[in-house]
């Protein structure tokens, strides 16, 4: 994205869409009188107020933070395991919940490239389909893709800046881990969520089926 003008509030927007959706999306706009660019620009301030509109009463995330054994030394910057228990807000069922596809928060320095922090999903969180997998641009061979299980979401916590108080570090992940998780949620129930952000429910029950017999749930 990038400014027209130094100081102008206005930016401009490349996107790559379907010709054919294009071609059509066009068709209907014309037909109303108005300009593809001038639709757009209402899309995005519709979406906008369609996602500050969504109820999130109910909405809790709770965080468990359990430090790495002291007798552990095969990863040095492992500092402990994270767990969250998701309580999705009054407005979404708990089926529509196991079935959003959540994305991991990156704590990467933009002007460094220094990864202060990083938090990795358990692997029976991750979703990897190629039409739902999502890989970070910063970090080679990692999947940000994750589900939840029964409300629940399980990883690994990982301090690379040397801190000494992990306290800070839970706080900013565990704030991050929130902001992410909710604000999939919020786009789901704004129908902003693609669908390539949501597992189908045969998808849900062929995971559980796989996975839940090796899973110890509390």
């Amino acid at each position: 994205m990038k400014n027209k003008e130094e100081g102008s509030p206005l930016s401009t927007v490349s996107l790559r869409i379907d010709r054919h959706e294009l071609t059509k999306f066009e068709t209907i706009m014309d037909a109303a009188g108005l300009f593809t660019a001038e639709a757009i620009r209402h899309l995005i301030v519709q979406a906008i107020s369609n996602y500050e509109g969504v109820e999130m009463n109910g909405f809790h995330i709770a965080a468990e933070f359990k430090p790495k054994p002291a007798s552990n030394n095969r990863f040095p910057d492992l500092i402990g395991n994270l767990s969250l228990t998701v309580t999705p807000p009054d407005s979404l069922k708990a089926e529509q919940l196991h079935r959003l596809v959540f994305i991991l928060p990156e704590f990467i320095d933009e002007e460094t490239g220094v990864e202060r922090y990083r938090v990795d999903n358990a692997h029976f969180h991750r979703v990897v389909e190629n039409n739902k997998h999502v890989a970070s641009k910063k970090r080679s061979r990692a999947v940000l893709s994750f589900r939840l299980i029964k409300g629940r979401w399980s990883g690994s916590l990982f301090d690379y800046s040397g801190a000494a108080d992990y306290s800070e570090i839970m706080e900013v992940v565990v704030r991050k881990m929130e902001e992410c998780i909710g604000a999939t949620i919020r786009c789901e129930l704004a129908g902003q969520l693609p669908a390539s952000r949501r597992l189908s429910v045969e998808e849900v029950a062929e995971r559980d089926e796989l996975l839940m017999p090796y899973l110890v749930t509390d």
